[in-house]
């Protein structure tokens, strides 16, 4: 095994050799290619310098796939993760001819991102650590952010600070176009909703029982206000990551933590998923059990309050080569460009006089990008940066991007006090009109 995030040097060094050649077989799956996908040769440096060096990784990781962005619960990430690959070797002699340096048919070996056993030993996630996605409990925020529209005006968005508590939860008190409105929990039902306070009656409910609200408050068929939503339409909040399984222990269970139900999932033995830690919006505890239902990891998903922004979702290979979710929760910034080319066209005569257009545009094409903010975090983060700089595989909000930015500077407490970190990323894609 051998993993393609680092250079994988292949060595031709037959005695008296005036050069080498490989032929290299990759495929998925289990059969092989009958011609080789790439052939290298090389000549020697000199007769004292005889050694022929080949680097494989950037070839191997082409056939290298990580379909998996998004799944409920576990998704088993089949063959695509991984490559086979063959090697056949020939060195040059001094009559010109290329002779072999294998017998029969060359062992098969993988390739792959990363190591793999890491995440297994926990490598990947701190056992016990809480970690973060989109989402929103209001009882959480001290302030939230309402958008109303007055009929034949544009919508206006403001903070909305909490009033108190009532029932144990916060309170939103606030005057739209003289009615007076409250967000608030509904304890017979466990919802959010939306009460006027100048009828007393509760009119609107959210759909979920503790996330931002999202949906909207109407008067007959007018749209008095609508929620703040934390994740943009076709953007799901999940947080996903890798693990391995083994003989012993493939068995996921998580756990609502808001009303301890739980659900167990069975995995098939020596194969790599994709799980969804943010399966419930209340937070949700994940554990990996033994076949004697013993806990082998914990790890813990809470929802993140951000009432103000719409939080970025950003998924990219991390050390360990795995696809794995971060969430960018505070401003952001998103910029259009264009680029043509421009030539004079034949123009046709009226009356003695040209007439359309003189110049012309061709070849147009636009690009968008983004620039993100991570929040106040912690001095470890910067590792999670340092990955997503580096990764060769980066979605943002589930489109494909690049990263664009180059360099950061690590921040420390003690020099920097609070520390955010500002990434731009531009999307892979041409906009398309």
């Amino acid at each position: 095994m051998i993993f393609v995030n680092r250079p994988y040097l292949f060595t031709v060094d037959q005695a008296g050799q005036l050069g080498s050649k490989i032929e290299l077989f990759i495929w998925n799956g289990d059969t092989p290619p009958i011609n080789p996908n790439y052939t290298f040769t090389k000549q020697i440096a000199s007769a004292t310098d005889t050694a022929n060096y080949y680097n494989i990784s950037p070839f191997l990781a082409e056939f290298i796939e990580f379909g998996v962005t998004d799944t409920d619960s576990a998704t088993l990430l089949e063959d695509n993760y991984f490559v086979n690959y063959r090697i056949k070797n020939y060195y040059l002699d001094e009559f010109g001819d290329y002779q072999p340096l294998f017998i029969g048919t060359p062992p098969t070996n993988k390739a792959m991102y990363g190591d793999y056993g890491n995440v297994f030993f926990g490598g990947l996630l701190k056992e016990d650590t809480y970690y973060t996605l989109g989402g929103c409990d209001l009882n959480s925020c001290d302030t939230i952010s309402v958008t109303y529209t007055l009929e034949g005006e544009e919508p206006v968005t403001v903070e909305v600070a909490s009033s108190g508590i009532f029932g144990g939860k916060k309170y939103y008190d606030f005057i739209i176009d003289g009615y007076s409105f409250r967000i608030r929990w509904n304890s017979s039902i466990e919802q959010w909703g939306a009460v006027n306070l100048d009828l007393d009656t509760l009119d609107a409910y959210f759909d979920s029982a503790n996330d931002c609200p999202f949906g909207v408050y109407t008067i007959g068929e007018e749209t008095i206000f609508e929620a703040f939503s934390v994740a943009p339409s076709g953007v799901t909040n999940k947080f996903l990551f890798p693990l391995i399984t083994n003989t012993t222990n493939k068995t996921i269970r998580w756990t609502d933590l808001y009303n301890n139900t739980t659900e167990t999932e069975v995995l098939t033995a020596n194969k790599l998923y994709s799980i969804n830690g943010a399966k419930y919006a209340n937070g949700t505890k994940v554990e990996f059990l033994n076949n004697f239902s013993g806990v082998v990891n914990t790890w813990t998903f809470l929802p993140k309050c951000e009432c103000i922004y719409t939080p970025v979702k950003v998924q990219y290979l991390n050390t360990y080569g795995a696809l794995i979710t971060t969430w960018f929760y505070k401003a952001n910034k998103k910029e259009f460009s264009m680029e043509n080319s421009e030539f004079k066209r034949f123009q046709t005569v009226d009356s003695n006089f040209y007439v359309g257009k003189q110049r012309q545009t061709f070849n147009t094409s636009a690009r968008e990008k983004i620039t993100v903010n991570s929040d106040w975090v912690l001095e470890s983060y910067s590792q999670v940066i340092k990955d997503i700089i580096t990764s060769e595989y980066t979605l943002v909000n589930d489109q494909f991007a690049n990263v664009e930015t180059k360099s950061i500077e690590i921040q420390q407490n003690i020099n920097n006090g609070l520390i955010n970190y500002q990434l731009t990323f531009t999307y892979s894609n041409d906009y398309r009109r």
